[in-house]
């Protein structure tokens, strides 16, 4: 995965401000031989009381060198940088679907399984 998760991230920083502060100082610590910056792009999320980012990084081996990030301080704020975690399939329990008010008769739990299957594989 090229991307990172960042949090601490200080109020009232755009998602410009953070690339380029970041990828200053990634090539600043020699973890970057890209001429922009290893960063792609940045998309930032306001959770529980504090800002959050998730880092595109041009390569794997780039977001390698992201992690360096951590601990990094930015306006006062000292950065966390961590893998972004993968989300989890949710658990869809297609007997109870199968049988729910408004199902079609004769609708059974391999058959509901077999048209969310389809519809995930056309994306």
């Amino acid at each position: 995965d090229c991307c990172l998760m960042v949090s601490n991230v200080p109020l009232g920083v755009t998602p410009e401000q953070l690339i380029a502060s970041c990828n200053g100082h990634l090539i600043q610590q020699g973890q970057s031989a890209d001429q922009g910056g290893p960063i792609v792009s940045a998309q930032t999320a306001f959770v529980g009381g504090r800002m959050h980012t998730l880092l595109e990084f041009h390569t794997k081996d780039g977001a390698k060198n992201g992690l360096k990030l951590n601990g990094a301080s930015i306006l006062g704020s000292v950065l966390q940088v961590a893998p972004r975690q993968p989300k989890k399939p949710e658990t869809v329990d297609f007997a109870a679907l199968a049988g729910s008010p408004g199902a079609m008769p004769g609708l059974t739990a391999a058959m509901t399984a077999g048209m969310l299957s389809a519809s995930f594989l056309k994306g």
